[in-house]
């Protein structure tokens, strides 16, 4: 048997076919006011740029007129889904594709309704089912769209007009590029799932080598170097962070908007702890398999991360400037790192006061 992908995690290769659907979602979502031009609904950012997805019919004009007429109308995207993998045998937890539904921006149907037809769900003669697999470059080529689109049993009892089309614009790599920047500043993480199936989150300046290219491509295990060791596996985003986070990342109006600021901060006790769980590839309080995570294990990375005072160097330099180690500080770190439902009785729990001992117990020479 093959390594088990952790729930809700796919390759990056599909990753960035789901951060171009969100995209894509997101232009054909806002809503202005045509008096005003004011957004009322969705939000500005970098993509703004570029021109809204349309559906386009080539019709013949009225009769005695020369000519072709083309007929543009806006579409709006109504779902984003991940489609399970069609591989045998079936494993629920992997992923392919990406699903996308549109609809008209004025709800007009794209194809006539045959007779004597029902249907579940949405109504396929007023919806278009988009599907975009890997590799990220060709996913919108006309070519792909037009297969998609006019595959599956309604369209071959009610195939869409002659000459219709849906176009898109040309956004690929302009998206590849800047999701592979915000992997390299760290406002996005990406994670290497071993043979010995350990999840590793993949470092930034992974991302900035030649190596990371052909991530955005296909599946293939990578290897790169963290802290000395030589870390080898296949390259895994986590999609449900990827939804709430891509936004901010990856159109980063904040940072471009204040080309001069400082490198952006929770404080320094934040940062640390933000340290700590990338080290521990904490997802929610639990590792990346949703196992709990042991104060003790905690403790002992907040320990190991903490600058030790030695001989030769007794003042070692403090790069999260957080002051001076302490049994009170760990405990509270572990207590701030793990889920609440994992906590047992008070304030302080056992497994926690032990973790704490130990540590004080390792704490020579520390101020």
């Amino acid at each position: 048997m093959s390594v088990l992908v952790p729930r809700n995690h796919i390759p990056v290769s599909l990753g960035i076919i789901h951060l171009i659907a969100l995209v894509i979602n997101e232009i054909t979502n806002k809503v202005f006011d045509e008096e005003t031009r004011e957004l009322l609904h969705g939000r500005r950012g970098y993509y703004d740029i570029y021109s809204n997805p349309y559906s386009e019919r080539t019709m013949k004009k009225i009769p005695g007129l020369r000519g072709i007429e083309h007929v543009k109308r806006g579409i709006v995207c109504v779902s984003v889904e991940l489609a399970p993998s069609c591989e045998k045998p079936k494993n629920p937890y992997t992923y392919d594709a990406v699903k996308m539904i549109f609809r008209d921006e004025y709800d007009a149907p794209f194809s006539e309704p045959s007779e004597n037809t029902s249907w579940g769900g949405l109504d396929p003669y007023h919806h278009l089912t988009l599907t975009l697999r890997p590799p990220f470059d060709t996913c919108l080529s006309q070519e792909n769209i037009n297969r998609s689109i006019n595959s599956g049993l309604i369209r071959s009892v009610s195939p869409l007009p002659e000459g219709f089309r849906l176009a898109f614009p040309d956004l690929m790599h302009d998206t590849c590029t800047r999701y592979r920047q915000a992997l390299a500043d760290g406002t996005l993480l990406a994670f290497a799932l071993e043979d010995s199936g350990h999840l590793r989150t993949i470092p930034k300046h992974f991302w900035r080598s030649k190596g990371a290219e052909q991530v955005f491509y296909k599946n293939d295990p990578i290897t790169f170097d963290d802290d000395g060791n030589k870390i080898t596996g296949i390259p895994l985003v986590n999609f449900i962070e990827l939804e709430h986070s891509w936004h901010s990342a990856i159109c980063g109006t904040e940072a471009e908007a204040k080309p001069r600021a400082a490198v952006h901060s929770f404080g320094p006790y934040m940062d640390f702890l933000l340290h700590v769980a990338n080290k521990l590839d904490m997802v929610d309080g639990r590792d990346k398999l949703g196992n709990k995570i042991v104060a003790k294990d905690i403790a002992t990375v907040i320990d190991r991360e903490w600058p030790k005072p030695t001989k030769n160097n007794p003042n070692p330099p403090n790069i999260h400037n957080i002051g001076a180690w302490s049994a009170n500080k760990v405990n509270m770190m572990v207590t701030m790192l793990r889920h609440p439902e994992l906590e047992r009785g008070g304030n302080t729990s056992k497994e926690d006061r032990a973790a704490s001992e130990a540590a004080r117990n390792n704490a020579t020479g520390r101020g």
